[in-house]
């Protein structure tokens, strides 16, 4: 899968779970999707990086394992 289809993938197997998915792309070749914290500093409780890789889409999630645990379930459906 390339790296746009998955991230938009990811993003609405995240969607049910957090009331704001954020997504940009950081790079040319690099598309991210995040789940803010929805407090003042604005930062990411979990945050995903896709890239093109050699086996199709490469991709690592940041975040608190308690709290990104439930988003590593849902992104796993769209490998």
């Amino acid at each position: 899968m390339a790296p746009y289809d998955f991230y938009r993938c990811v993003k609405a197997q995240w969607t049910p779970i957090a009331p704001k998915v954020r997504e940009y792309s950081p790079s040319a070749d690099t598309q991210a999707v995040s789940v803010p914290s929805g407090g003042l500093a604005s930062q990411s409780v979990v945050l995903l990086i896709a890239q093109a890789s050699a086996s199709g889409t490469g991709y690592t999630i940041y975040g608190d394992i308690a709290g990104a645990s439930r988003y590593v379930a849902a992104t796993r459906a769209c490998n």
